[in-house]
């Protein structure tokens, strides 16, 4: 074993310690020029003997040596000089005069490139093209001669006018004219760009890297050593837009400079934007600022969650996001409630989705602020997601807290007749007239110990109804308490949004629950104006698949296949554990992609995962053969609890209320979401038709199960007479 010298030791543990501190940089709450100055100390501590040597060389007269020079950009500076200027100048010239023509510099194209932008690849088969042109007559013997170290005096010409031309600059800015749009426009904070620019300008001429250099060295010696480095840029800037360009389908909520459109309601999934703060963070507040799409650094920034459910309090309590393991979106939002401590209650909490929604319903009288003003729907929605969570109930959604209401509403003569009296009477109706947290969590704890006639309703709106007397019409009431059932199976409307009605409300159909599909919320959300949205969405699933919200067209069987899309997406990404929160990647915020996702990317990562070759469609046909055996299964299931296999009339019945609703209006007016009964029966029709499932029955067909090689259970639903009956219905 070597043992090192004294000056080696030093010099390693320098490396350590310049290391760790810029580890603690990249940790500290710190921005701006603060930042850049804390990035000084690792600087000065590693860099610390060339620095001095440049500044004795500065103090002796020495001002041009190598040490001087190397802390600026190089070690390697000297002056030289070439032949044939004026040639070299025309082909200079021609380069940037094409480059600009493309896309800008070689980098910029290779930037793009990783981007998905087409037209880089157009701009690289040019670029190489010209570069080969150039292999050839190196070949034939065509020179510019080498250049030739010449005098220190010569080579210190142009980088005094520049160092002029910069101190110019900074003294009297007015006297130069700045691009105030287009690329040039969108630049970092002037002294960081220059900061940036020694750096980069230093690391290229060390590593010689260079794409023109690269292509030519490659073509005619095999040699892709100056390519390395373009390659690594292109893979790493590719894996931050495959993550970051694409996910999450949105536009930003607010206006940034470099989106060119904002939500209009100033309110969507990606809702981090200048301002917005995370004031309860470790070390101090952290200001989520600007997201730009391709920054994979500011990704676990955009989803600010918290401010997307409750406003402004949010900041209040906001501590950090958080998420599923080891992914880059962090759309939970975790909490420090500190009001709950004053009743005894967890102060920290997180949450996603719709559990924190719902909590203020169970207060009829309504809420009051604790801390902030605004922040009581935050409190007590927060609680009862803590309580919901802890006990081990679902909320479905919504449900739980909706039958409540429609119990605790009512007069106690008429509660009485569905819980006792002696129940009734122990509820602490004075915390719920106070507004006091406890009542909500009291109501979930009684639920959760089974306490109680009232703790029917954890059990889930179809044994609450069988517990009460409740007839099948009570799923069509519209008091605001119930009637977000889309199907008579006791279970919400979840994603079926009235952005995408129809298309929804088939999707829903599929399923003896919630169905959990994100897939058109993740395009209806996106804050996109509706002009690109709409065409985003017919370029990938054809023309008429999309209304705008509230003017909807009868079916068409393109919105039946994107129904069919969406429900054979969602068997594959609960097969896959993909979470369709983030997928499919359909729509982009990137003007330069032309506001396309990437639908095809899941099925890239499934090859790099598997090592087997897979497509889009192949996903689409593998989610197909999972929506089959669910169909079939959901037959059989039905013919044993409900003594009928005839799914299109027992399971896919819709509820009357999305046909009567809005009186005035007919539906396909603009300004409804009324849904018309010939219509849906006809959007079935196609629905099935795109399953290969009988009209009559909704039951997948033996054809259609030997198709998807699942012959054994077209024997298994004849064997049981599923088959038969379904003949005789339609007979």
């Amino acid at each position: 074993m070597t043992t090192l010298s004294k000056k080696q030791r030093k010099m390693r543990n320098r490396i350590l310690i310049a290391a760790a501190l810029l580890v603690l940089v990249k940790l500290l709450p710190f921005t701006g020029w603060v930042r850049g100055l804390c990035c000084l100390a690792p600087y000065f501590i590693i860099g610390y003997d060339v620095l001095r040597k440049a500044a004795l060389g500065i103090v002796n007269g020495q001002v041009f040596d190598e040490n001087f020079l190397m802390a600026i950009a190089t070690k390697e500076w000297k002056a030289k000089a070439g032949s044939s200027p004026a040639l070299r100048f025309v082909l200079g010239a021609f380069v940037m005069i094409g480059a600009l023509a493309f896309l800008g510099c070689p980098l910029r194209m290779v930037l793009r490139l990783a981007g998905g932008d087409l037209n880089a690849v157009v701009g690289l088969a040019g670029f190489a093209a010209g570069i080969f042109l150039g292999t050839i007559f190196i070949r034939k013997g065509f020179t510019l001669q080498r250049n030739y170290t010449t005098k220190t005096l010569d080579g210190t010409v142009l980088p005094a006018v520049m160092t002029g031309l910069l101190i110019l600059f900074i003294a009297v800015p007015t006297l130069f004219k700045l691009s105030e749009e287009g690329p040039g426009s969108k630049h970092a904070p002037f002294f960081i760009a220059l900061v940036i620019a020694l750096v980069v300008g230093a690391m290229a001429q060390k590593s010689r890297m260079c794409m023109v250099g690269g292509l030519r060295d490659t073509m005619m010696f095999k040699d892709m050593h100056l390519l390395w480095g373009f390659i690594a840029i292109f893979v790493t800037v590719l894996i931050g837009n495959l993550i970051g360009g694409n996910n999450n389908h949105n536009v930003p909520a607010q206006p940034q400079s470099w989106a060119e459109y904002s939500a209009t309601s100033g309110k969507n999934r990606w809702s981090g934007a200048p301002g917005r703060m995370w004031k309860k963070a470790p070390g101090g507040p952290v200001d989520t600022g600007e997201q730009p799409y391709n920054d994979i650094n500011k990704v676990a920034l955009r989803c600010f969650k918290g401010y997307f459910d409750f406003g402004a309090p949010a900041a209040e309590y906001t501590v950090k996001n958080g998420g599923c393991s080891s992914c880059p979106i962090r759309c939970y939002t975790e909490y420090d409630v500190d009001p709950l401590a004053d009743y005894d209650l967890p102060t920290h909490n997180s949450n996603t989705c719709m559990p924190v929604l719902y909590g203020t319903r169970v207060y009829p009288d309504g809420v009051h602020d604790f801390k902030y003003e605004g922040d009581g729907t935050m409190v007590i929605n927060l609680a009862w997601s803590h309580a919901v969570d802890d006990m081990g109930l679902w909320d479905n959604y919504g449900n739980l807290n909706r039958d409540l209401l429609w119990i605790l509403r009512m007069p106690r003569e008429e509660a009485t007749k569905y819980i006792s009296e002696a129940e009734y009477d122990s509820l602490p109706w004075e915390w719920e007239k106070a507004g006091d947290p406890r009542w909500e969590v009291e109501l979930i704890r009684r639920m959760a110990y089974g306490e109680g006639d009232l703790s029917v309703i954890a059990k889930g709106t179809l044994a609450m109804m069988e517990k009460f007397g409740l007839p099948k019409s009570w799923l069509d009431r519209d008091d605001g308490a119930t009637n977000s059932n889309l199907i008579y199976n006791g279970f919400p409307n979840h994603h079926g949004p009235a952005e995408a009605w129809q298309v929804g409300m088939l999707y829903n159909l599929v399923y003896n629950r919630d169905c959990m599909i994100h897939e058109i919320v993740c395009e209806t959300g996106s804050g996109a104006p509706y002009e690109v949205t709409k065409k985003v969405m017919e370029d990938f699933f054809g023309e008429g698949c999309y209304d705008k919200a509230k003017a909807y067209t009868p079916i068409n069987e393109n919105k039946a296949k994107l129904a069919a899309y969406c429900v054979n997406d969602k068997n594959f990404h609960d097969s896959a554990t993909l979470c369709n929160w983030m997928w499919p990647m359909t729509q982009s915020p990137s003007k330069e992609r032309d506001y396309h996702g990437d639908l095809d990317l899941q099925a890239d990562f499934m090859t790099a995962v598997t090592g087997e070759t897979y497509t889009q469609a192949d996903l689409q046909e593998d989610g197909a053969r999972i929506t089959q055996m669910l169909r079939a299964m959901t037959a059989i299931s039905f013919q044993q609890n409900c003594g009928s296999a005839n799914l299109r009339q027992e399971h896919d019945a819709i509820c009357d209320w999305v046909f009567d609703k809005d009186p005035d209006f007919k539906a396909f007016e603009e300004g409804t979401t009324k849904l018309d009964r010939a219509d849906m029966e006809k959007a079935k029709d196609l629905f099935y038709d795109v399953f290969g499932w009988d009209r009559t029955t909704g039951v997948p067909t033996r054809e259609t199960l030997e198709k998807y090689d699942l012959a054994d259970m077209a024997d298994d639903l004849e064997k049981r007479g599923i088959y038969a009956q379904n003949t005789a219905a339609a007979e």
